[in-house]
């Protein structure tokens, strides 16, 4: 918290934000509300330096009664069997971000063993602050080749599972597998068209095309709830000059 604001204030207005998200209308771009928790340091090594410190001190979250169903670990490197065993026990999923890991030489997770043992995972890029490219398809191939890399092994990890993790992973992981994830009856029909015969090679494999070889600028159209959101290449409802502004006027007035 900033200096001199209490927790009480802080409760008010997290309420406050509670209560306002509980009259927003459904929506297939506004899906649920989480609370995000984490160190702060203007220094990203002191960050990772202290959020691995946090990691050795696993039993205070333990104590603490924040392990549950509800929680789930971003990036979730610096583990021992302990951890590995309550965060099963307590169902516990977790999100891999291989762009910001990479960036940040934070470490590469031991996915495989996640898996064996049941853990549920979920792949993200954690935004351009530590990923510097929104690029899906890029994060894929960072992930996988660390893992194949770590492992000295290509069979251990496979463009359809890194696929698996971007799409009905990461909906598992956010409890809206029910609604995301993949294209079937009753869902929200979130997905992007692209040609592969502009891809510069074509494998006979289309996962594999998907993650070794296509990248953002392969996106021709996306839909989000079924409606058309990007056509051809191009923003549609949107007037990006004007989200551009409205981002520079909240960051300056926040500096």
């Amino acid at each position: 918290m900033a200096p001199g604001v209490t927790v009480g204030q802080v409760s008010k207005r997290l309420k406050a934000f509670l209560d306002w998200t509980a009259t927003q209308p459904k929506s297939s771009t506004f899906l649920s509300v989480m609370l995000n928790g984490g160190t702060a340091f203007n220094n990203i090594y002191q960050q990772a330096v202290m959020e691995k410190a946090l990691m050795d001190k696993f039993r205070w979250f333990a104590g603490s009664g924040m392990l549950s169903s509800q929680l789930i670990f971003g990036h979730f490197i610096h583990t021992d069997d302990h951890i590995l065993q309550q965060v099963l026990k307590h169902d516990i999923a977790m999100t891999w971000n291989p762009f910001s890991n990479g960036r940040m030489a934070s470490g590469v997770p031991d996915i495989p063993k996640y898996l064996k043992m049941g853990i549920r995972v979920g792949m993200g890029i954690d935004g351009e602050a530590s990923g510097d490219l929104a690029d899906p398809f890029e994060n894929m191939r960072v992930g996988l080749y660390a893992i194949r890399d770590k492992y000295g092994d290509a069979t251990v990890l496979t463009p359809y599972q890194v696929m698996w993790f971007h799409t009905m992973g990461s909906a598992d992981v956010l409890k809206v597998k029910d609604r995301l994830g993949s294209l079937e009856p009753g869902k929200l029909a979130d997905f992007l068209l692209s040609d592969p015969t502009r891809l510069g090679a074509v494998l006979e494999d289309p996962y594999a095309n998907l993650v070794l070889v296509t990248g953002k600028h392969d996106i021709d159209d996306v839909y989000v709830g079924g409606e058309l959101k990007v056509y051809h290449g191009q923003l549609l409802h949107q007037d990006m000059q004007a989200v551009e502004a409205e981002v520079m006027r909240r960051v300056t007035a926040v500096q």
